[in-house]
């Protein structure tokens, strides 16, 4: 393990002349990474926005889950202060709507909407990078 480490951190380098490293990488099997090889245009493209496409839909997914979990919560709690005025238990109901009102400001500090449309904008935008 450590001396796996030790291989690839020096992989890169000479000793006393002779490409000892990459003798090493290729007697354990592993193939050296031609690091001069010219790259086409499309996998350059790849190579620089993979990152962050994986991010953005990474992102967009975690934000969506949230609203939606939010937004449940916010419905049951409002639904819970309907249930109490209609059963006539008028007394509870500032539970439920501190709780509900809560929920909304959480709601709109970690998952407003323009926020979830910026990232889906962003990631449809990486996207057509290679259209």
């Amino acid at each position: 393990s450590c001396y796996k480490r030790l291989r690839n951190c020096t992989a890169g380098l000479t000793c006393c002349g002779s490409n000892w490293p990459w003798t090493a990488m290729l007697l354990a099997g592993e193939e050296p990474r031609d690091l001069t090889s010219p790259l086409t245009a499309e996998t350059y493209m790849e190579m620089r926005t993979a990152p962050l496409r994986r991010y953005y839909n990474k992102r967009a997914d975690s934000l969506a889950k949230l609203s939606f979990l939010l937004q449940s919560l916010l419905l049951l709690a409002l639904l819970i202060v309907c249930l109490l005025g209609v059963s006539g238990l008028s007394l509870w109901i500032p539970i439920p709507l501190s709780l509900a009102s809560f929920l909304a400001s959480l709601a709109g500090r970690f998952s407003p909407p323009d926020t979830l449309a910026a990232f889906q904008s962003g990631f449809l935008g990486v996207g057509k990078i290679f259209l």
